[in-house]
């Protein structure tokens, strides 16, 4: 008699619940490569923030570069020095929230990335050459500036390192095999 099927509705049953698939565990390589971004993020930041304002070097070429292009208009459009000095304020204050919004993409990508997001590894990676190349070219610059310009140089080659090694951990058989477990079918 209990061999007839329930009846729809009735809230049982004729087969056991499947189990809900089980998720992947993340692997270490890609847990530390994930902390290494957001180190390389928080260091990116530190960096803006001491080239932007702290930097007594960077005034000083930006105010020459305003001169310039001030001294290249005609005398009725020219700006006061007044003027100038705000342009600058505002140069720097465009400049630091696009920075601020480039870490803010860099840790972003990383957390995709530690979700299973394969295109988020392939952009950390354009990022960590980006950051490689842009210590190579500290190393040229090493000497010119004042205490601010060497915390920055020492932050750019410590950020590269870290995202050189970030994205090494990342290309490692376990998280490639996890990266691809995740790909959706």
């Amino acid at each position: 008699m209990n061999d007839l099927p329930p009846f729809p509705g009735s809230g049982r049953t004729p087969f056991p619940a499947a189990e809900p698939p089980q998720r992947p565990e993340v692997p270490q390589d890609l847990r530390t490569s994930v902390e290494l971004w957001w180190a390389v993020a928080v260091l990116g930041a530190v960096v803006l923030i001491t080239q932007m304002f702290f930097s007594a070097d960077m005034r000083e070429l930006m105010w020459e570069m305003l001169e310039t292009q001030n001294d290249a208009l005609s005398d009725d459009v020219r700006l006061s020095d007044d003027e100038l000095d705000s342009m600058m304020t505002m140069v720097k204050s465009i400049a630091t929230v696009i920075g601020l919004l480039m870490v803010g993409a860099v840790a972003g990508l990383a957390w995709l990335m530690r979700r299973g997001k394969r295109w988020a590894r392939i952009l950390l990676t354009i990022v960590a050459v980006f950051l490689a190349l842009q210590a190579l070219m500290t190393f040229t610059a090493v000497g010119v500036g004042g205490a601010a310009a060497v915390v920055a140089a020492v932050g750019t080659i410590l950020g590269a390192v870290g995202a050189v090694g970030a994205t090494v951990l990342s290309y490692r058989q376990p998280v490639s095999a996890y990266l691809a477990a995740r790909r959706p079918r």
